[in-house]
């Protein structure tokens, strides 16, 4: 069970603060950016693979 603060969003629910905006520094900044150019990666090398196998 979930105890919120009336009035408070979903986001709290899993421990964020929903007022607060932080910019990502050092490994954290790093580790981001890999993940999305990862994930780009993936999802080309996936379709390439799907348009060279029909």
């Amino acid at each position: 069970i979930l105890f919120q603060q009336k009035g408070s969003g979903l986001s709290s629910a899993f421990g964020g603060e929903g007022n607060i905006y932080t910019t990502k520094r050092g490994l954290e900044k790093i580790l981001f950016r890999v993940t999305i150019v990862l994930g780009i990666l993936f999802l080309a090398l996936s379709l390439l693979n799907l348009l060279l196998h029909k």
